[in-house]
């Protein structure tokens, strides 16, 4: 009689509460290797039942809805054009591989500086493209998201998170010093709560 209870009982369990509950994680990514380096964590919560959605720019070179990896791709328009944005970072790359080794500290750090200035209109407009795009912004908040990934690297997740109404986590800490992370993003200070990654 009591085994009888005991499978009555966890059968209620499971259909009260179920097996678990999947989530739905917006993504607001970077490309290249930092692409690489989430797309592991995103593969693995979609292998786990969650629903992944990553945000893309029709500028951007990310794997599209081409993969099998089980994510889904929402693509925006933008202004620039891929082919433009792949040539200045083939220039960038080219001399940050070629005469990178020549430069000094301050020239290292110069160069990766101007390189994030001549960038930030793209991120800017990237940015501008998804808040002011009343239909997406509306569809992402009718599909009910839990939490936005954002790359550090790439400005605008957190705002796109606060439009949401929902939390979000930074895939990395990424700025020199934390800085933007510590003032923007509100990370715990002093520093040595939180290790400060270099540049190499």
């Amino acid at each position: 009689m009591t085994e009888k209870w005991v499978s009555i009982l966890l059968l209620l369990q499971l259909y009260c509460f179920g097996c678990g509950s999947c989530g739905k994680v917006l993504v607001w990514p970077l490309e290249h290797s930092h692409w690489l380096n989430m797309m592991a964590i995103l593969e693995e919560l979609a292998q786990r039942g969650h629903l992944v959605t990553v945000l893309v720019s029709s500028d951007m070179f990310l794997t599209g809805s081409t993969d099998s990896s089980g994510l889904n791709y929402d693509v925006f328009p933008v202004p620039q054009i891929k082919e433009d944005l792949e040539e200045q970072f083939e220039i960038y790359l080219s001399m940050m591989i070629n005469k990178k080794p020549t430069f000094s500290d301050w020239e290292k750090l110069w160069e990766f500086q101007e390189f994030f200035s001549s960038a930030f209109p793209i991120v800017k407009s990237r940015c501008e493209n998804v808040i002011f795009n009343q239909m997406l912004m509306e569809k992402l908040q009718q599909t009910g998201y839990d939490v936005l990934l954002a790359d550090a690297a790439f400005p605008c997740g957190d705002l796109i998170a606060e439009v949401l109404e929902i939390p979000f986590i930074n895939s990395l800490r990424w700025s020199m010093g934390n800085a933007y992370e510590k003032y923007c993003g509100g990370l715990p200070s002093p520093l040595s709560m939180c290790p400060c990654p270099w540049a190499d």
